[in-house]
């Protein structure tokens, strides 16, 4: 199983190239850059950061513009991403683009990255996160109780795959299109051995409407995911949590961030 150092890394690929929206920046260039369109952040409560773990090519400044990336889950399919992407219930939260870390900086989980992958992520004055309850939105579902998302992911792919019926996940309007033929197969079929299948699967069949469930299910306000100003963000105490956004920012590698705002 994928663990959160893993997730964090995705699909924003190993090669920053690949990274659309994003491009190195020198050291004056960034200086300039916290001068100019990170004003607030010093005046945050900076006891915790938001950090990103990302193989970058040993670059040490970056500049990222998130609405640019054409985000997919990775490690899973992508299905749940299209729901919060592109349903009504998620439309008051930024669109998954860029997801965080909101730790301190000598956390263990800085250490054991070495600093080579860590970046502190210092937004534009005015950007939002969403903000999950955990330190992965993974964990993050109340109604799947001790599952994961990805395992609400291989509950989908299970039973398209068992009917021999298409689920994409390339677009959400093919999506539904999929499990709308998915609704009418369980409806129809009397001969599914749903002991192949967690109750997940019974639930898929008995709500008529697979997607409507799933849009429930996720639904950000039960689920205690949140919309916050950056300043809120500073402002959490408590445990680590997942936090996103699809606002400009500068990444900065965690040594440099350290010489420079000294």
């Amino acid at each position: 199983m994928k663990n959160y150092k893993q997730f964090l890394l995705e699909h924003y690929y190993t090669d920053a190239k690949l990274w659309k929206g994003t491009k190195a920046l020198t050291e004056k260039e960034t200086i300039k850059l916290l001068q100019t369109e990170c004003l607030d952040y010093f005046d945050y409560n900076l006891d915790k950061l938001i950090l990103r773990y990302s193989q970058m090519g040993g670059m040490k400044y970056i500049y990222t513009d998130p609405q640019k990336f054409n985000r997919k889950s990775s490690n899973t399919s992508n299905y749940y991403t299209l729901i919060m992407n592109n349903d009504p219930s998620w439309e008051h939260l930024p669109k998954r683009k860029l997801s965080c870390s909101h730790t301190e900086i000598d956390s263990d989980e800085v250490k054991d990255r070495g600093n080579e992958d860590v970046y502190v992520v210092v937004p534009f004055d005015g950007n939002v996160w969403g903000v999950c309850p955990k330190i992965d939105m993974w964990d993050s579902i109340k109604n799947l109780g001790d599952k994961r998302l990805d395992h609400l992911n291989r509950q989908l792919e299970d039973i398209a795959d068992y009917l021999q019926m298409r689920l994409r996940d390339d677009n959400i309007k093919n999506f539904k299109e999929d499990l709308k033929e998915i609704d009418l197969e369980l409806k129809n079929a009397d001969d599914i051995n749903y002991d192949h299948f967690d109750n997940l699967v019974y639930n898929f069949k008995d709500s008529g409407d697979i997607y409507q469930y799933l849009v429930d299910l996720l639904e950000p306000n039960k689920n205690n995911i949140k919309l916050l100003s950056t300043r809120e963000v500073y402002n959490m105490t408590g445990k680590d949590k997942e936090v996103w956004t699809e606002g400009k920012c500068l990444m900065i590698q965690v040594d440099e961030y350290e010489r420079i705002t000294k």
